[in-house]
Formats: C-alpha cells, structure tokens, sequence
C-alpha cells in the first residue's frame, strides 16, 4: 500500500500545480472546464482528497481492494467514499493506476469492472463532481462543509432540479451571516458545470436554477429583516431564528398559504396580544411581497396567499 500512497501522492502534486495554475490565470465561468484536459479536470479531486494522511489512505483503499475481491455490491464502495460517487471514481483511478504500473492485469480488470458498473450508475453525479469541484475548493475551506454542499448540488440540482428545495436546504444548513457566500460558491459551481465540456444536466435546466440562484441572493436581506422581526416580537419563547423563518417563508411558495395557517404563524411568534398580531400579519404581508418570484411554483399561489393575509387585515382592524 506505500506504493499506492506514492502513485496518489504524486497526483496530488500534479494536480496542485495544475489547480494552482488555473487560479493564477482566473479564467472566467464560460471558459471553465471545457478548454482543459481530462488531467486537469481530476486536478481538484485531489486536492480535496490530500486531506487524508497517509495511514488513513492506505486503510481506505485496502478496504475498497477487499470489497471488489468479494464482489461487493457496488453501493457499498460508495458507502465506503462518505456516498460520493466521484470520490469512488477518483480513488479507483488512483488504485487502477498503481495495478498497471505492477503489471497485475487481473487486478486492474476487476476494477476496471467496477469503474465502469460505477459510471453507468452515477454518470451525472460523477460529471458534476468533476465539473464543480475546482469552484467547491476555492470557495470553502472546510473539507467535511465542502462534501455537504457537494451532497447537496447531488440531490438538489443535480437529480431533483428544484431550486426551492435547494435554498430551502441551504437555509437550514447555513447561519445568517455565511449564507450569502455559500450561495456565490453554489452560483460559481453551476457556472462551471454548464461551461464544462459535458454539463451534468442539460444546460437549460442549469442556467434556470443558476437564474435562480442568482434571485435568491435576495433572501439575504429577507433574513436581515426576519432578524430586526424577531428582536422585536413579544412571544418570550420565539421557535425561529431569522434562517428557519426565512426557510417557514420560503415554504409557503410551494402551496401558498391560508388565513388559519397565517394567523397561526403570527401567534408563533407573537402570542395571543391583539396589538401585537396585528403588527405581525402586516410584517408577514411584507415578507412574503419580498419572497423572490423564481421560488413561487405558481404566480397565483402567491396572489391567493397575499390576498389570504390581506384579507384578515379587515378581521383585525387596526392592522
């Protein structure tokens, strides 16, 4: 296995350098990945694997070598690689390398079987792995936060194409006051993935959510506004911070929103003060005037739910 470590190790070098290169010469999202080789599209994989040491290397890819000598289902290879596809595929390379530099054919076959059982499966999560992970490298640090956005451009963008369902992810995973650069390092990753040579999805549908995306930067002064909202409220025992408030707003686009269901919310967060509900439901009216449009499923899910909260103005004068 300390060869093995050498072959990756020697990667990892190559690909600092060629990473290193592409951030000097900051080439612009519509140049992207489609202008560079296959080489330096692994480049970035990596980097974010060197954070692995050595020992901890050696054990993953032991354990991958024993689970393709027991034909192991191939779900557990992922399992293996924190459920990330590409990492599987980058490692394997790694490991297919390192058998055909020892001339062990019958080795590099079997997993040869396995790379290509595990593009059939996974090709879009792969291309989009390949195709984002320079952008994910640059903008976060942290190499746990760094796999969870990538979960998250998997499920999201990648297999559900739901912009609601990813900003509503988002806001859960993310505080207030790194919710905005999360969202630039996710515009930034769509802008490479539809550059690339071969876009994970049809580049249609990515520019849509990178449109999407690039609305709902608006939501970081939604939140700021939840925040001066909440300090205000009366209720002592407020269940929202301003990022799962925004997330309760961000709900209501899927299927709008009742007189009961809005009064309800105002008592959340204001109690049963009459003065007080009423201050809320005009706030309410005004934060979901501000909601981006791209988030409403319907246009006429949004007048139905405006109209809803303006409607018990009149049940509760003074409003």
């Amino acid at each position: 296995m300390e060869e093995v470590a050498m072959i990756f190790s020697q990667h990892v070098e190559r690909s600092a350098k060629a990473l290193h290169q592409r951030r000097i010469q900051l080439p612009k999202p519509a140049q992207a990945l489609a202008q560079v080789s296959a080489a330096e599209r692994l480049a970035p994989w990596h980097e974010q694997l060197a954070h692995l040491d050595t020992s901890a290397l050696e054990q993953l890819m032991l354990a991958l070598q024993q689970l393709v000598e027991r034909r192991a289902p191939l779900n557990q290879l992922v399992h293996l690689t924190d459920n990330d596809p590409t990492q599987t595929y980058t490692i394997l390379q790694v490991m297919i390398e390192q058998a055909e530099v020892e001339a062990r054919k019958a080795k590099a076959a079997k997993l040869h079987a396995y790379l290509n059982r595990l593009q059939r499966a996974h090709s879009s999560e792969i291309t989009a792995g390949l195709n984002i992970c320079a952008a994910l490298v640059a903008g976060i640090d942290d190499p746990n936060l760094r796999q969870a956005v990538r979960r998250l451009y998997y499920d999201k963008i990648v297999l559900k194409q739901s912009l609601r369902e990813l900003v509503q992810q988002m806001l859960g995973m993310f505080s207030i006051e790194y919710f905005e650069h999360a969202l630039t390092v996710l515009r930034r990753a769509l802008a490479d993935d539809i550059a690339a040579e071969t876009p994970s999805r049809p580049t249609q549908k990515l520019c849509a959510l990178l449109t999407g995306l690039k609305t709902a930067g608006e939501l970081s002064n939604l939140m700021q506004e939840c925040k001066q909202f909440l300090i205000q409220c009366h209720h002592s025992t407020v269940p929202y911070t301003p990022a799962t408030l925004t997330q309760r707003l961000v709900g209501l686009t899927l299927s709008g929103i009742n007189a009961f269901e809005a009064e309800r919310l105002c008592q959340e967060l204001n109690g049963d003060q009459p003065e007080a509900q009423q201050r809320a439901l005009n706030i309410l009216y005004n934060l979901m005037r501000q909601l981006p449009l791209d988030l409403w499923s319907d246009p006429r899910h949004r007048q139905r739910s405006l109209d809803a909260v303006q409607a018990m103005f009149v049940s509760h004068p003074g409003a």
